[in-house]
């Protein structure tokens, strides 16, 4: 369990740079927030995920057009798309963006089809003060008219929460999620030092023991955490719809569709391994061993026996459930079919690569 000194001192480490900036009271102002790099933004009063990051091009910073539209109180009904163009209308006034490469301010298309647009030119001309803070690399949106010191308070990290929502279809029915997670929590895990990461003081013992683990049990101590075990027990039984009456297949075939569709495919940078708790690929998406992680630990979370499959170069689960045709691994004298999480489309049971047949099989244990 972790240790409440623990955990604050360490949400205090991670949210450096955001205790120093001011959070808006219940009667302030219209102030959101967006870092480089970070999923999280900060709007409508609470802390939400966005499905890009923003990022530095040109001297600008480009975010997600649909978080900067919810952070200035921009409904979907007024933002309008036409050829090469899209126009934000908020408060009776009309900013029309077009295509980089031709004539006016400037958005860009980036994968998979997400439109984001220079943030501090469109709050300019939607009326709103633009501040860039280059030590924190963040850039604040205020209302017109905003006093930040009067108006404003910093946030409580004991009380933050992150809210996102989901989308995905399996089958032909689409499925919403909507979930939310403490911040503080999500930050500790995030500033959490990697299991198997070799670090400067470790003795040649320790760094022989965390070889090892690696060796054995792979990803599967990230799975099995406590306290993503937690986060997980509360969050999984709620991605199952209670008004349709699913097999264990398809049920077992929803949590896969979901991790394929719904948690976005993000790289680690190139060369480094950078494994990822569940919490963290909920929030921040992940590459294939963290989705695979994820995908375990929610389907452990439900009953499902699964295992973690290693390949040289991927990674995808299989789980023991009633399944007629297809691939399977058997292990203690079960069969456990193979599902690819990396990508949409696949079924229980399909094999994504004929290269696959064969792989390092780690047992995920059902909670205690």
């Amino acid at each position: 369990m972790l240790r409440r000194s623990i955990l604050i001192a360490t949400i205090l480490l991670m949210l450096g740079t955001f205790l120093c900036l001011a959070l808006p009271t219940a009667a302030g102002p219209r102030v959101a927030f967006f870092t480089v790099g970070s999923p999280l933004y900060f709007a409508d009063g609470r802390w939400l995920v966005s499905d890009a990051r923003p990022f530095v091009e040109g001297g600008r910073v480009y975010v997600p057009l649909r978080a900067v539209a919810r952070a200035l109180g921009v409904s979907d009904n007024n933002i309008a798309w036409s050829r090469g163009q899209v126009s934000i209308i908020r408060n009776g006034r009309r900013v029309t963006l077009h295509q980089e490469g031709k004539a006016g301010v400037g958005f860009q298309v980036i994968p998979p089809g997400r439109v984001v647009v220079p943030v501090g030119v469109v709050g300019r001309l939607l009326n709103c003060d633009v501040h860039w803070d280059p030590k924190t690399r963040t850039v604040t949106l205020t209302d017109p008219g905003a006093t930040t010191k009067s108006s404003v308070q910093k946030q409580d990290p004991e009380n933050a929460k992150i809210e996102k929502s989901f989308s995905w279809s399996a089958g032909s029915l689409k499925y919403t999620w909507n979930i939310t997670v403490d911040k503080d929590l999500y930050d500790y895990y995030h500033n959490l030092p990697r299991r198997h990461e070799v670090v400067p003081g470790d003795t040649p013992a320790t760094a022989q023991a965390k070889l090892d683990e690696y060796q054995n049990q792979f990803y599967v101590p990230y799975a099995t955490e406590e306290g993503n075990s937690r986060v997980m027990a509360s969050l999984a039984p709620g991605i199952i719809p209670a008004d349709k009456k699913l097999s264990d297949y398809n049920k077992a075939q929803l949590v896969v569709s979901f991790v394929q569709e719904a948690i976005p495919y993000v790289n680690d940078k190139p060369g480094v391994e950078f494994p990822r708790y569940p919490v963290e690929t909920l929030i921040e998406g992940g590459d294939c061993e963290d989705k695979a992680v994820l995908a375990t630990a929610l389907l452990r979370q439900l009953g499902y026996k699964t295992l973690l499959l290693r390949f040289q170069d991927h990674a995808a689960i299989a789980v023991a459930v009633p399944c007629s045709k297809g691939t399977y691994f058997e292990f203690d004298g079960e069969k456990y079919w193979f599902a690819e999480v990396s990508n949409k489309t696949w079924l229980i049971g399909e094999l994504s690569d004929p290269g696959y047949q064969k792989a390092y099989l780690y047992p995920v244990p059902l909670p205690q």
